[in-house]
């Protein structure tokens, strides 16, 4: 593969302008659920291995860790270790980030890969190998390697709260595509009566009355009342459900049918109700985070960001300003840049894989999300979008490169603690003359008659 001179250029500025720290030795660690394997190498005065590397076996337990955390310090005399690790969380990340004289480096395991089958084109392969290789790997490359630095503990917590929120959410949303597929077999009166199967009020009414033999055993005055109770009070509604109640018929009267999916409808909804508990739980915790994470209203600002998405771009910049160098790391980590390789006269843009999935996936929902507020988005997107209405339509795809654009502009309202205002974004399009700019003017203008 081939880079440009202006790539290379960017590399050796960024590789000579690290200050590679001391360290007393390196540690390459093999974690597995159970024991850990180690190569231990000690490092002489000019950074070079003192001898070949120590293998051992440390057992998974607190203990054990603790015991064996101790003896490095002393052994070393309290000097800096670098560890190499072949993962960015787990518990083994969390109980080394704890001391002050560790740094850490997480090597990608597709990395590790590669430079064991350089190594290694037989495909051999074994634990205490690999945690070699992970000691040697950063020993030699450790320039092009970050060194860990865990974020404040709020943006951890928060970050943490916001994915979790997230996969209850999902949960949720299976559970009501199960619970529809079952009111469709045997109760669909249920799906006409109620647009919405994730309320409180639907969750009652199917509680108590799961069949519809059992709704229509039930008086008008009933129904109105429990209707009136879980906050369902106008007329014109009630009297519509009222009316289809009267009129439905059911669907089967096979009890082969009915009662399973009876019992199905009941454990879903016991379901439904414990997520989204859970979700309201995750949303309170968030909640009191956001305003010490965006103190400046940075993220607040933002066109179509809201409530759920104000917190989870929060926790993606974190309250580190030197964390990121520029917009395109942030990019590049999101996995909103492409990735670009070329040979000779080949030239291949592709979607960037190896990033954080749900960080993609928050700006681009992001990015959705403000083309209802946001004019230039608007009129980026539709610029982007294929003129021909048979093509079919990236959305994906666009809307992944709007969330590029507008990481750029995120990127400069954090750093300068500057809330986005969408007439001074607009106002530079204008005077710098932007393609974009012209798209939206065409946009707007009137129609010729």
């Amino acid at each position: 593969m081939n880079m440009n001179n202006a790539a290379i250029k960017n590399t050796v500025a960024k590789t000579n302008s690290v200050a590679r720290p001391y360290y007393a030795a390196v540690i390459g660690i093999d974690w597995a659920d159970r024991k850990h394997d180690l190569a231990t190498l000690p490092l002489s005065v000019t950074q070079q291995p003192a001898r070949p590397p120590e293998l051992s076996i440390l057992e998974h337990k607190t203990e054990a860790l603790i015991e064996w955390i101790s003896s490095v310090q002393e052994r070393f005399s309290g000097g800096r270790i670098a560890i190499a690790i072949e993962q960015r969380k787990g518990a083994l990340i969390h109980f080394l980030s704890g001391f002050d004289f560790i740094d850490l480096y997480p090597i990608e395991p597709l990395s590790l890969n590669s430079y064991r089958k350089a190594l290694y084109p037989s495909g051999a392969q074994s634990d205490p190998v690999d945690a070699a290789l992970l000691a040697e790997f950063l020993l030699k490359h450790q320039d092009r390697l970050r060194c860990y630095r865990p974020q404040s503990a709020p943006v951890r917590q928060c970050a943490q709260y916001c994915e979790h929120r997230r996969r209850f959410v999902d949960e949720r949303a299976q559970a009501l595509q199960c619970l529809k597929a079952s009111l469709k077999l045997y109760f669909p009166l249920a799906l006409e009566l109620f647009a919405d199967l994730s309320t409180d009020l639907v969750r009652a009414f199917l509680g108590r009355w799961s069949t519809l033999e059992q709704l229509q055993r039930a008086n008008r005055a009933t129904l109105r009342s429990f209707f009136y109770r879980h906050g369902s009070r106008s007329k014109k509604v009630i009297t519509r459900r009222l009316e289809l109640i009267a009129a439905a018929r059911p669907l089967t009267s096979d009890p082969g049918v009915i009662e399973p999916q009876r019992l199905r409808v009941k454990c879903l909804l016991e379901q439904i109700g414990t997520l989204s508990r859970s979700i309201a739980a995750y949303e309170e915790r968030i909640e009191g985070l956001i305003q010490l994470l965006d103190c400046d209203g940075v993220f607040a600002s933002l066109p179509g960001a809201g409530a759920c998405l104000v917190p989870r771009l929060a926790v993606l910049f974190g309250q580190d300003r030197s964390r990121f160098e520029s917009a395109a790391e942030v990019q590049m980590l999101t996995g909103t840049a492409p990735v670009t390789r070329q040979s000779g006269k080949k030239k291949l843009v592709s979607m960037r894989w190896a990033c954080s999935t749900f960080q993609r996936q928050s700006l681009v929902e992001y990015a959705l999300s403000s083309l209802r507020f946001s004019q230039w988005a608007r009129a980026f997107y539709a610029s982007h979008m294929p003129e021909d209405p048979n093509a079919d339509k990236p959305t994906y795809t666009v809307l992944r490169k709007l969330a590029f654009k507008w990481l750029r502009i995120i990127y400069r309202c954090w750093q300068t603690r500057t809330p986005y205002d969408e007439s001074r974004y607009l106002e530079s399009l204008r005077r710098s003359g932007s393609p974009l700019w012209r798209h939206l003017q065409q946009a707007n203008a009137p129609a010729s008659s």
